[in-house]
């Protein structure tokens, strides 16, 4: 039993009051105690035979400082094992108890057993026992009685480092994994360490607007160590920026021939994302003229072509882009219709602005009716009556 074991006291004896359930029985009587889970059996007995009847009660008592012991296992699969010997102190008990092995003496079919009127143990103050706590990396470490909750707590981890976890005798602690924790004393001394692990963060790779990749899109990255990635335009894209964290990307500079780049995030001590963001290849000394747009007509010496007549119908490759018209047919040009007589028409491309002039002569010169006119209209209508005449229509890129 543990329900009379008042925590700070040393037993200083034990006392019970039994009988035998028959005359005939006999049998002896050993002290039990059990310190921190472990079962202890004294090695001397009180040999009660013939010094109780079946119907008296009769007292036995024990100085304990008289008592050695040996280790026992309560009866596991009905048997009892004593141990060997071991010295123990009788501080710190968590339970007290007494075995008695009764015998049938008669070796005829009657009661075998002992009945108890009373048990009891006496303790005393004595000295207080004090077990030492060793904290490693940490604080919280001492001496300290049976029982006691003691708070221990990690120290703080060298750059890059976080703590992990506790380790040693971690079944007295509370959390293992909590850099706070609380510690039950045992009655037995206890060692924890505080062990840390690496920093570790998360890098992703992102691409705003598509028509790109950034490689790896994530990658975990150990504090103070270096990530690499791969940028990559698609296929008549470049790459137009690169920022980390929102700030650009020091020491590089993308032009027209940038479709693929290395990048090495050094010295890494935070989360953040690298961010890619491409745009059109165009010839830039010819009105932006786009690679896709040349490439569709099978023309891919891009700066040349660009600036050359193809078709040989007076107009250069770029302009015909401006103009939406196909630079390797001389038939294809920018056609404007009239019908009703005051309306003008055209076939308009997105991106383009349009201006309609006018002349009844040519000689001398045109004059503008309407300037700036979107794509998406594609049509002027002339509100004043105008004698015979000629339109012009000119095109060009919106801003």
């Amino acid at each position: 039993s543990s329900g009379f074991v008042n925590s700070g006291l040393t037993v200083t004896n034990f006392a019970i009051s039994l009988f035998v359930q028959h005359t005939n029985n006999t049998g002896s009587l050993n002290w039990l105690v059990e310190k921190g889970g472990t079962y202890y059996i004294s090695s001397q007995s009180v040999n009660l035979s013939g010094a109780i009847s079946g119907t008296a009660w009769t007292n036995a008592s024990v100085d304990a400082s008289t008592l050695t012991w040996n280790t026992f296992t309560p009866f596991s699969s009905g048997v009892a094992t004593i141990g060997s010997a071991t010295n123990i102190t009788l501080a710190d008990v968590t339970s007290l108890g007494y075995y008695f092995n009764a015998v049938n003496g008669a070796g005829t079919a009657q009661q075998t057993g002992v009945g108890t009127r009373f048990f009891s143990a006496g303790g005393s103050a004595g000295t207080v026992v004090y077990h030492t706590l060793t904290v490693n990396n940490g604080t919280g470490g001492g001496s300290y009685t049976n029982g006691a909750q003691v708070a221990i707590s990690a120290g703080a981890p060298t750059i890059g480092k976080t703590f992990d976890r506790w380790i040693g005798d971690t079944q007295y602690v509370d959390s293992v994994t909590s850099s706070n924790a609380t510690v039950t004393m045992p009655v037995q001394a206890v060692a924890l360490t505080a062990t840390y692990k690496d920093l570790v963060y998360a890098l992703t790779g992102s691409v705003t607007g598509g028509n790109g990749t950034v490689t790896p899109s994530s990658t975990n990255v150990v504090y103070g160590s270096n990530a690499d990635f791969v940028v990559t335009a698609s296929n008549y894209y470049r790459i137009a920026t690169l920022e980390t964290n929102g700030a650009a990307v020091t020491g590089i500079s993308f032009d027209n021939s940038s479709t693929t780049t290395n990048f090495t995030w050094s010295n890494v001590q935070a989360a953040g994302t690298l961010a890619a963001t491409f745009t059109v290849q165009v010839v830039t000394n010819a009105a932006n003229t786009p690679y896709e747009w040349l490439a569709g007509y099978g023309l891919t010496n891009y700066e040349a072509d660009a600036t050359n007549d193809v078709d040989l119908d007076g107009l250069a490759t770029w302009q015909e882009y401006v103009a939406g018209t196909d630079p390797t047919n001389k038939a294809s040009c920018l056609r404007v219709t009239e019908n009703p007589r005051n309306v003008v028409g055209w076939n308009a491309i997105s991106g383009r602005l349009y201006n309609v002039y006018w002349t009844t002569n040519l000689m001398n010169g045109f004059q503008p009716l309407e300037t700036n006119i979107p794509w998406t209209r594609g049509s002027f209508t002339n509100q004043t009556t105008v004698p015979r005449g000629f339109y012009k229509i000119d095109v060009r890129m919106a801003l």
